[in-house]
């Protein structure tokens, strides 16, 4: 049976207050213009950082605002105890992808949290069948990414996303099939994507203060931002909720139109939250 189960993400229209960092942009241009035109270029870019600092929604939206449809595979989907069936997901994947560029539509395969995957040799992981097929398909697309199997293609940029390349088979890794792009935002950078995650919820006229506050915690993950945000957005739900009193599932949007634009907090109880959130034990946050 025929293993399809990647995600396709069209192109859209940008998120709104989304800081897309210039650097990033730059090699994600570079990798699809250099795939495209013929110029000799590694067919994989690994993005290599820690968890929640952003790889992955960088990428999604460049390829939003972009016009780039994401032909997507997680990590952790690549595995089965079955043989074959990793190796025929991506190879799929990879030819739904070509298949939008023989129809003109950009396309790449994404392979998020590839170090995840079956394709990491991390030490303690055992090396199966599946994990040398994938490894091997990976690195015959590298070697000649116009033919799978007997079937021609386009060549598909491959993206990939990691915390650890070091533990992906060496050979993978070589110079010509892959290039790493370690990504580790300034604070700089960092503080301007924490601005404007909470510009939906700052009260208008405080962003400065905003801003200051924030500076205390640029040692924090960007998602570490996103969580803090998703909790005063709750918390203001939940006073909404309690005030309407009794809900009507069937007719939810009348009770709360147009409050998407209308989620203002306290900056004290912005403050709160940070300061909760960054004493907490739990420090895996992912975005």
């Amino acid at each position: 049976m025929e293993n399809t189960a990647f995600t396709v993400i069209k192109p859209g229209s940008p998120t709104k207050n989304f800081v897309s960092d210039a650097e990033f942009e730059k090699r994600l241009i570079l990798h699809l213009v250099k795939n495209r035109i013929g110029v000799q270029a590694p067919l994989i870019l690994a993005i290599q950082g820690a968890t929640g600092e952003g790889k992955t929604s960088q990428t999604l939206e460049f390829c939003k605002r972009m016009g780039v449809t994401v032909i997507f595979l997680h990590g952790s989907s690549i595995g089965s105890e079955h043989e074959h069936v990793p190796v025929q997901l991506v190879q799929n994947a990879y030819l739904e992808a070509s298949r939008h560029w023989k129809m003109n539509y950009p396309a790449i395969l994404f392979l998020d949290d590839i170090d995840t995957s079956i394709a990491s040799v991390k030490a303690g992981r055992t090396h199966t069948i599946n994990s040398s097929l994938v490894n091997g398909l990976l690195m015959n697309l590298a070697d000649n990414p116009t033919s799978v199997g007997s079937e021609k293609t386009e060549r598909v940029p491959i993206i990939i996303t990691g915390n650890d390349m070091t533990s992906l088979y060496r050979p993978l890794t070589r110079t010509g099939r892959m290039r790493v792009f370690p990504w580790e935002p300034d604070n700089h950078t960092k503080l301007r994507i924490a601005c404007s995650v909470f510009e939906p919820v700052c009260p208008e006229g405080e962003d400065f203060l905003l801003k200051e506050v924030l500076t205390e915690y640029l040692d924090q993950p960007i998602s570490f931002f996103v969580d803090v945000r998703g909790e005063l957005i709750d918390h203001h739900l939940i006073q909404r909720i309690n005030r309407i009193g009794k809900l009507d599932f069937a007719n939810l949007d009348k009770g709360f139109t147009g409050i998407g634009d209308q989620i203002h907090v306290p900056l004290e109880l912005i403050k709160h939250k940070l300061k909760l959130f960054s004493t907490a034990k739990v420090k895996n946050y992912i975005i």
